[in-house]
């Protein structure tokens, strides 16, 4: 343990490790506007502060997983992970995104094409564990902010509410994944957005040839009340889509049939902060981070525990170090994961089954993992960066022997910080250094906003103008500890942390917490709560299931043409075999011969028997494959029956035949 460290106490300790924070973030940012004003060759210098921004992000990680594990009391965990929170790397990340699209030589703000074809992979991220993530995909893409308006967020509200029937009808197709299974929703991009998407997404099956297609036009928010109830409204938006004026007629057309036919109304809300890394021009990698998840029936509302990370690869456009993060530990993988489809099982219990990923939400899959570093070429960095180290092993050392002597007898795990000096060996070799034994994870809530400051920025922004657009970053280098949470701040973040800071926050939470899961009744869940702004409201419950639910689960299956193929092929060699029977007996029955004559007419009664079973076979397999039927798909009577026959008409043409002359 360092001379300098040894006369502090802990809480010292780590608020010297958190003054020492904002210090190096200061420091980032200053060298990181120096690296955009060079004329010359940057890659040298902008991978160095990729590295730096990666041991900052790295040695926050460790410092919250050890705070959380003191042995002290909950109001000072939480005013130590509050207090830490100043020290964000969201500023960092704004401006080196800026600096890495300069240095490829494109605009900030692009056209994006969208129309190729691409593979989707969703994954859980500890919330801890978000800036550590950041900081690994920052050498190789730039965070990409549509209407960049300087303000330094480099993440944006996003809504949507979507619609089913009181049965769920359109969720139980959309979860057995059955062909033309369609989803209708309403996305807005900023809570105060005037203008929002309606979106209507159609499945289409591997098989048939098409892909699924996601359709949507505009419509102005205050009008969203009126479309929900099925009323027309077309006179009254088509003037804002003008630029597909008959598509998205023939599209308002078929999503108003749908509401009005099925009785549509919203049944869940889903709001969160997405942080999108691509670069402009280029969408054949892009990598989206979903944080400060909510979803709301209602009024009442439950946070999701982890962070949605959504990679999007161009077929044939797998880097090396885009598989290296798939395949880390750092990550879990969730195929086919739904919003849509999590937030109607925590919410309703009327559902006719479960995701697959329901019951196994609220199990562990943290994992241990270790980011090696070297020194970084920027003297300051390097010397408050070794500070930072010298500190951080000191709080580990001093934490383990607190856990180890507490009167509790609790014993924590820490994880081990061996030389811990600046850049990733994902930059030099693009992999990652890490073991998958499992560890106990922390569970996760969001903290607290405050309502009467949001009711007075309310008050006081321009009309039309969206709440990240008027927003600044209150969260500075001085700023207070209540500062709001927003964007990647929200990944440093522990159980039981939440305390509204108003009366009226507090209000909110007595609502959102003890609610049993809600039955589809509209006077519960009035329609007019789908549509209100709540971004700021912090739910109190997390959306996991208390107990695992016993309701079937389905699991997505996807049919492949070729399994089709694989039918249609039995289904010939069947039809081949009775072709061959049939022209035996159609040349018997030529020969002029009575006996023959019998003995063909036996065997074309086989070749039919035969085409027939082989026709029923090709079409009842059919069927159960485009239904996705699990099995089983063998007969187990039929082909014995048909050997039976065969073997009958053998029998009875060797009869026909005698006495032999």
């Amino acid at each position: 343990m360092p001379n300098d460290f040894v006369g502090l106490s802990l809480e010292e300790a780590l608020n010297n490790f958190i003054f020492k924070s904002t210090v190096r973030i200061a420091l980032l940012n200053q060298e990181i506007k120096s690296l955009r004003r060079l004329t010359t060759e940057r890659t040298e210098a902008y991978n160095d502060l990729c590295g730096a921004v990666l041991k900052h992000a790295d040695d926050t990680r460790q410092i919250v997983q050890h705070i959380e594990a003191l042995s002290i009391a909950q109001e000072e965990k939480t005013s130590l992970l509050e207090y830490l929170k100043v020290a964000t790397l969201e500023s960092a990340f704004y401006h080196m995104g800026h600096a890495l699209i300069e240095m490829k030589g494109l605009q900030a703000v692009s056209n994006i094409n969208t129309c190729f074809v691409r593979r989707t992979k969703k994954y859980w991220v500890d919330l801890n564990n978000i800036e550590t993530l950041c900081g690994l995909i920052i050498p190789h893409l730039p965070v990409y902010i549509f209407g960049d308006d300087g303000s330094g967020k480099i993440s944006s509200y996003i809504s949507s509410v979507y619609f089913d029937t009181n049965s769920f009808h359109l969720y139980d197709r959309r979860i057995k994944r059955d062909q033309g299974a369609k989803s209708l929703r309403i996305r807005s991009y900023g809570e105060s957005s005037i203008i929002s998407y309606v979106e209507l997404k159609t499945h289409e099956d591997g098989w048939t040839g098409e892909k699924s297609t996601k359709k949507r036009f505009l419509v102005h928010t205050k009008l969203i009340p009126k479309l929900a109830k099925g009323i027309d409204i077309w006179e009254e938006i088509k003037t804002i889509n003008t630029s597909l004026n008959d598509e998205s007629l023939i599209l308002y057309q078929e999503v108003l049939s749908l509401i009005r036919d099925l009785s549509l109304k919203p049944v869940v809300k889903t709001v969160y902060r997405r942080t999108a890394f691509q670069f402009p021009e280029d969408s054949s990698i892009r990598i989206s981070l979903d944080t400060d998840l909510a979803m709301w029936s209602g009024d009442v509302g439950k946070y999701f525990p982890y962070a949605i990370l959504e990679i999007k690869l161009e077929e044939g456009n797998e880097e090396d170090w885009v598989l290296a993060l798939m395949n880390s530990s750092l990550i879990m993988p969730v195929d086919k994961f739904s919003k849509y489809l999590h937030g109607c099982s925590v919410h309703y219990s009327s559902v006719p089954s479960i995701p697959y990923w329901y019951n196994q939400i609220s199990m562990s899959f943290k994992q241990d993992f270790q980011i090696t570093h070297e020194p970084t070429q920027n003297i300051k960095l390097e010397k408050i960066n070794s500070e930072i180290s010298n500190l951080l092993h000191s709080i580990i050392n001093r934490s383990n022997q607190s856990s180890y002597t507490s009167d509790e007898g609790r014993n924590y795990s820490s994880e081990s910080s061996s030389g811990s000096n600046s850049t990733t060996a994902l930059l030099t070799n693009c992999y990652l250094n890490s073991s998958r034994q499992p560890n106990e994870v922390a569970q996760n809530s969001s903290t607290s906003a405050s309502h009467n400051e949001y009711l007075r920025e309310e008050a006081e922004r321009p009309p039309g103008v969206s709440y990240e657009a008027s927003e600044t970053n209150q969260c500075s280098e001085t700023s207070q500890m209540g500062c709001e949470c927003s964007g990647l701040n929200c990944g440093m973040r522990s159980q039981n942390t939440q305390q509204p800071q108003t009366q009226n926050m507090q209000q909110i939470h007595t609502k959102n917490t003890n609610v049993n899961r809600q039955t589809m009744n509209t006077e519960e869940t009035p329609e007019r709560d789908f549509f209100q702004p709540s971004a700021l409201r912090r739910p109190g419950e997390p959306a996991v299931p208390s107990v695992p639910s016993s309701k079937p689960v389905t699991v997505p299956v996807r049919v492949e043409p070729k399994v089709f193929f694989a039918n249609e092929r039995t289904f010939l060699s069947w039809l081949h075999f009775a072709i061959f029977i049939g022209g035996i007996g159609a040349a018997l029955m030529g020969l002029g011969d009575t006996h023959a004559a019998l003995s063909g007419v036996c065997f074309i009664i086989v070749s039919v028997i035969f085409s027939i079973y082989a026709l029923y076979l090709y079409m009842w397999r059919g069927n159960k494959i485009k239904e996705k039927d699990p099995g089983p798909y063998d007969d187990n009577h039929g082909p014995i029956i048909l050997v039976a026959v065969f073997l009958s008409a053998m029998v009875t043409s060797v009869f026909f035949k005698f006495p032999l002359k």
